[in-house]
């Protein structure tokens, strides 16, 4: 090899070598300005994080990033955070897995005051979802803005004392998905509620089959019938959570005491709620035994046994494969227990059939509240405040709420979205008593705190952390029950 030639490799050699070194100076972004979040998937518009990016940039000077990552379930975030040593600053727990991981301190107390922000309109106007509520010249003492953020959400956040480890980010109810395009089927799940799934029990459901329009009683006295009547061979769908099987099968099984109590009797819509309720209703949220059991362990296998007597076609679903059918029109189930992010979603999608509709039964309903939490060992605490700040910005929260179907606590954003739908919007047809059915139902799906139903919060609760132990038998629940 010549000289000449050994002189060209050496100048390519330093042509590539600062090439790369500019490539990597330029693109590459180091950990102090790169948020790590972990959230649930299709909960956070990518336009917003692009715009966060923006924002961050401007504000600090320097290149910024977000880096997001996806968590399936509150245990996979867990699991991610616990034993896989995830490097996150900011992760999205719902209630009773920031309940858990405030007692195993995984996430750090909040400083409220990291999130005031004053000065959006010369000074006189506070947009900020908390604010000082301590006197001029004392000590500041902060709490959430309830002229911005809705009370009834903020009082369920988790808290140990007067701390706060989490801010409500998207939250939403369980309810009832269906096809409303069977004969007599909207009216059965109205009655029969969450126990519309075990509609194949004719000592659970009774007169399930009486629910056609062409039913003649008189006529075909016998229930053994075969004129047209509703059919008891409709395939119901129920998520592969253990949580939320266990949270459906105590509603179930409890149905008639929560109407007793809830209001004026199965057919009734005139909602008295006796005060007994809201205790009964988040017993049964919770893991106390019933009907004279004294451990959770029998609980959990008479809840168990209930769960057996679903019909064996019962699908097991995975995320949002329930919504994700329904979207596509393949309809291989009739009805199933579904989140309203998922059924707001699916109508959304299906609005001109109108042929999807959502039902939150009147016994009593799951509110899940999603929050915005900072881990303990969070590298980048600056970034994760800045964005709880910035994401619940109302503007920011009506695009997110508008993109990921789930409903905010911010009370502008909400109402803004509230407007357009029931003022703007022309997915509705309220010609028919059955088109106002619907629309009323999307509303209850996509605005709970606004329904147009009875006092929807008034029949939510939230579930609870049982404990590690009793936890740790229910995750797994689902695998024991034959499906």
């Amino acid at each position: 090899m010549t000289k000449r030639t050994i002189a060209i490799i050496m100048v390519c050699v330093l042509l590539v070598g600062g090439g790369l070194g500019i490539y990597f100076g330029f693109f590459f972004v180091p950990r102090s300005q790169t948020l790590r979040i972990s959230n649930w998937d299709v909960f956070l518009d990518d336009d917003l994080i692009a715009d966060f990016t923006t924002y961050m940039r401007e504000k600090t000077g320097r290149r910024f990033r977000v880096v997001q990552n996806i968590h399936t379930s509150n245990e996979d975030l867990l699991a991610e955070i616990r034993d896989r040593g995830g490097d996150y600053d900011l992760i999205v727990p719902s209630d009773y897995m920031l309940d858990r991981m405030i007692r195993e301190n995984r996430v750090q107390r909040l400083d409220l005051g990291r999130l005031h922000q004053v000065a959006v309109d010369a000074g006189t106007t506070d947009y900020s979802i908390v604010h000082n509520i301590a006197p001029v010249g004392q000590t500041p003492v902060w709490e959430f803005n309830p002229l911005i953020i809705d009370q009834r959400i903020t009082d369920l956040v988790p808290m140990r004392g007067e701390h706060h480890y989490g801010v409500p980010y998207l939250f939403g109810t369980m309810g009832i998905m269906f096809d409303n395009s069977i004969p007599g089927l909207s009216d059965a799940i109205q009655y029969y509620g969450w126990l519309s799934l075990w509609a194949n029990d004719v000592a659970l459901t009774p007169t399930w089959h009486t629910f056609h329009p062409d039913f003649d009683p008189i006529a075909h006295a016998d229930p053994d019938q075969t004129s047209p009547t509703l059919s008891r061979t409709v395939v119901p769908s129920v998520k592969d959570i253990g949580r939320e099987n266990y949270a459906l099968a105590r509603l179930a099984m409890h149905r008639n005491d929560l109407i007793a109590l809830s209001d004026d009797g199965m057919g009734g819509t005139d909602f008295t709620f006796d005060p007994a309720y809201r205790a009964r209703l988040e017993e049964l949220f919770g893991w106390t035994p019933q009907d004279g059991r004294t451990s959770f362990t029998e609980e959990l296998s008479a809840v168990e046994a209930f769960l057996n007597r679903l019909p064996g076609n019962t699908l097991l679903e995975q995320g949002d494969q329930s919504m994700n059918q329904f979207m596509a029109n393949n309809f291989s189930h009739q009805l199933g227990m579904e989140w309203s992010v998922s059924a707001v979603y699916a109508m959304y999608a299906g609005a001109n059939g109108h042929r999807i509709s959502y039902y939150i039964p009147r016994e009593g309903t799951n509110l899940w509240v999603n929050n915005l939490a900072i881990t303990r060992n969070a590298r980048n605490c600056d970034a994760a405040y800045a964005f709880i700040e910035w994401i619940n910005r109302p503007e920011n929260a009506m695009d997110n709420m508008a993109y990921t179907g789930s409903s905010t606590p911010i009370i502008e954003a909400s109402d803004g979205l509230y407007y357009w739908f029931t003022n703007h919007s022309d997915m509705f047809d309220t010609s028919t008593p059955e088109g106002i059915a619907w629309k009323n139902m999307f509303l209850d799906a996509y605005f709970p705190l606004r329904a147009a139903s009875p006092e929807i919060m008034q029949r939510a609760a939230v579930m609870q952390f049982f404990g590690e132990g009793r936890d740790a038998m229910l995750e797994p629940m689902w695998r024991r029950v034959s499906f």
